[in-house]
């Protein structure tokens, strides 16, 4: 690939830990520099820019593209191969190694095959539908977003969206069985904030009555490798998601979802072959299965009267805005959601790997801080699926009275064996830096107590860590 010199350098912006380009003057300017071959790379001695033009384009990832007109920075990104140009001739499909979809680059201009012609055709309906989406910014109500060859914009409202139309970022298939054809697309939307929501876009029909199911949401800022329409209809989409230790930025952890449409609306599904986590297993009453509190909120999920309800504190009015109101539960393969719709809304999401959310009036509160690491025991023992794991951040500095409890998480094991990952948020606000702080830890089979921590693990202050913090616990002599 040879890097000529005509390249202008203002398509990158350093306001961000990520460089954003302006991906259609880059792919204009890169027109005719590459070849078939990534070892032949010829480049420039006039800057940096150059430099970091490569390295984009070697490391395997799509860029992040700031679209003209929209202004969005584009996160849903992930693992697939170079960008397609506009100019270049694509005459056959190019096979996704992690997909195996089909691609092509609809915007060259020779004689197209019958095969990329209605490949086209499908993608140009799919850029220019309309797409029902759950949320629009802060409002509750369910809206539709009517795209522009992939682009949407809304400047009273802030509101921003694109589809992808890269690689590896959608696929076409039958999802519901009736023969036709029907699109599994990748929508990003950005409502004036640091967030960027990576949604599913299905959309059924496309040579006859289009129709749009409710875009199911994948994740704020997560990156996406491949979309996939199996054989029977199921959607595969490989991602890279927020671990138990990662910033909301930076996802790391990658996770292999499945859904399917089915009576209206696509549900996430369980991987081939395996079932949900059940949600009700052995929760006795008295259980808090998580207690937080964000800068603004103090949220508490637990169990009481053979139901699991929900408080939620604001913290900066003094108000208890949900007090013991009953929630819904939804299982997905990568974890649980707790849902309250009354108003306000509240939802607590707990992943299998031990993180925590929270999300108010369908904004998902930040986490000023939290305390992350894994629950284990020495002895070569399993657990009852039964099993209770309970881990709580406290304030221990005072020897003569209680400790207080900060955080709170409960995990059932449901055949898991340790190690068990935990997160506990917290509010900075709340720590005080002449104070002692701990990880408590305890493990409960039917009420009765079979494993604690018996030495402290010291957390947060007076240089103790935050992260990936072992507790080790103990069985109880009985």
């Amino acid at each position: 690939m040879q890097i000529g010199s005509n390249l202008a350098s203002p398509l990158f912006s350093k306001n961000h830990d990520s460089l954003q380009i302006d991906i259609t003057t880059l792919a204009t300017r890169l027109e005719g520099y590459f070849s078939e071959s990534e070892e032949d790379v010829v480049l420039p001695n006039n800057g940096l820019i150059y430099e970091r033009i490569l390295r984009i384009l070697m490391m395997k990832k799509n860029v992040f593209s700031r679209w003209i007109g929209a202004g969005l920075g584009m996160v849903m990104l992930g693992q697939g191969t170079a960008i397609a140009l506009p100019g270049t001739t694509v005459t056959q499909p190019l096979r996704l190694a992690q997909s195996g979809e089909a691609w092509y680059n609809c915007l060259t201009r020779e004689v197209f095959t019958p095969e990329k012609q209605a490949w086209c055709d499908r993608l140009n309906i799919a850029l220019n539908a309309s797409y029902s989406v759950p949320t629009l910014g802060d409002q509750p109500q369910v809206g539709v977003i009517n795209f522009d060859n992939g682009r949407f914009a809304d400047p009273n409202r802030q509101l921003n969206a694109v589809l992808s139309r890269e690689q590896g970022q959608l696929a076409f298939g039958d999802l519901d069985g009736n023969g036709q054809q029907d699109a599994a697309m990748i929508m990003a939307m950005n409502t004036g904030g640091s967030g960027i929501f990576v949604y599913l876009a299905p959309l059924l029909n496309l040579e006859g009555a289009i129709e749009s199911p409710m875009l199911v949401g994948l994740g704020d800022r997560v990156k996406i490798n491949s979309v996939r329409i199996l054989n029977d209809g199921l959607i595969s989409i490989n991602l890279i998601i927020q671990g138990p230790n990662d910033p909301q930025c930076c996802p790391t952890q990658e996770v292999t979802q499945y859904y399917r449409y089915s009576n209206g609306s696509v549900e996430p599904v369980p991987p081939p072959g395996e079932a949900l986590p059940d949600p009700n297993v052995s929760i006795p009453n008295g259980v808090t299965l998580s207690f937080f509190q964000t800068p603004t909120y103090a949220v508490r999920l637990f169990s009481a009267n053979d139901s699991l309800l929900i408080n939620l504190y604001n913290r900066q009015t003094r108000r208890l805005e949900i007090n013991g109101r009953a929630v819904t539960v939804a299982p997905d393969p990568e974890g649980i959601a707790y849902s309250y719709d009354g108003s306000p809304s509240a939802r607590v999401y707990r992943s299998n790997v031990g993180t925590q959310s929270l999300t108010v009036n369908g904004t998902l509160e930040p986490q000023a801080a939290a305390v992350t690491g894994t629950v284990t025991y020495l002895p070569r023992m399993a657990l009852p699926p039964n099993a209770l794991i309970e881990v709580s951040l406290a304030d221990v500095s005072r020897a003569d009275a209680p400790a207080r409890i900060l955080a709170t998480q409960t995990i059932v094991a449901a055949g898991l064996q340790v190690p068990f990952s935990f997160e506990l948020p917290y509010d900075p606000a709340q720590i005080d830096s002449r104070f002692s702080y701990a990880i408590q830890a305890r493990i409960t089979v039917d009420g009765q107590l079979r494993f604690i921590n018996p030495t402290r693990t010291s957390v947060i202050t007076n240089g103790n860590p935050t992260e990936s913090i072992e507790v080790v616990v103990d069985p109880v002599q009985r």
